[in-house]
């Protein structure tokens, strides 16, 4: 079991380590623990097996002296190794440990973040021991190829269609207002990169993302057409991403999602650091703002 409960863009990245355990150790079973929505984008053939969420068991009984849940006992149970990336994981060492042939690895959810390593190495050091890896897997995610039929019928419906048109995915939010790249130097990377092209552009806007959209949108001229992908769910979102022709986004989950579906992307990083926190593959590029 691997127990994490981050961003969106932190669960895309976890999927290195499970590449590696499943490359390594094809028969084993991986259950994930977590954000429901989030640890369900690991699951699929050559991924994880399954995803639960981590709001269907007591966890605060895990902290504290008292006798743990007898349902989170159980669960705890099932499993031979327990990797749990949380801050308060050493915390907890012995109190996971429900059966004494059981192998616990808790490790800190986050490295500083002046660290120069990448986050995929910092998640495999949790289980160096038992896995040593060298060189972590690129950050993948399986795709489900009905959800990606399905979403070529919602797009042809909104008439985006790919065969006569350059889809770019756009996302000009993020989650913090401090990743957000200035307006005037996104659009000017829009009219640089797409002349010449038959242009039709998504634009991506989250829960989190109108303030930045209607933003964004006093510097579209009205000769660029754009269509709004508005809440969709991040099982839609990654379909959609495996489907555009090319995305340009900042430092955000929505951008580990393009790369991790090998969407040709370019990522503006502005205050994070991107040696710990940059998509990867070679069809990605940074941009810093």
């Amino acid at each position: 079991m691997i127990y994490r409960t981050g961003a969106v863009g932190d669960t895309v990245l976890l999927s290195s380590v499970i590449q590696s355990i499943k490359t390594s150790i094809p028969h084993a079973e991986i259950e994930l623990l977590g954000i429901q929505e989030r640890m369900e984008l690991l699951v699929g053939d050559g991924f994880a097996d399954r995803a639960r969420s981590a709001e269907t068991l007591r966890l605060e009984t895990l902290f504290g002296t008292g006798p743990i849940d007898a349902g989170l006992t159980a669960y705890l149970s099932q499993f031979d190794i327990i990797v749990w990336y949380s801050s308060a994981g050493e915390i907890l060492h012995r109190r996971l440990q429900v059966r004494p042939d059981q192998r616990i690895f808790p490790w800190p959810a986050l490295p500083p973040e002046e660290s120069m390593d990448h986050i995929t190495q910092h998640y495999h050091r949790a289980i160096e021991s038992i896995l040593p890896i060298k060189n972590p897997p690129i950050p993948r995610l399986p795709l489900d190829e009905q959800e990606i039929h399905s979403m070529k019928i919602h797009l042809a419906e909104k008439g985006i269609v790919f065969y006569n048109h350059f889809v770019l995915a756009l996302h000009v939010g993020a989650g913090s207002p401090k990743k957000i790249a200035p307006f005037p130097q996104i659009y000017e990377l829009l009219q640089n990169q797409t002349q010449n092209l038959q242009l039709q552009i998504v634009l991506i806007q989250g829960p989190a993302d109108e303030e930045a959209v209607n933003g964004f949108l006093c510097h579209i001229p009205l000769d660029k057409t754009y269509a709004l992908f508005s809440n969709p769910s991040l099982a839609a979102l990654t379909a959609f991403l495996s489907l555009a022709d090319a995305y340009i986004g900042n430092d955000s989950g929505v951008s580990h999602i393009a790369a991790a579906v090998g969407c040709p992307s370019l990522v503006h990083f502005v205050s994070s650091n991107p040696h710990l926190w940059r998509p990867l593959g070679d069809h990605v590029h940074l941009r810093f703002a």
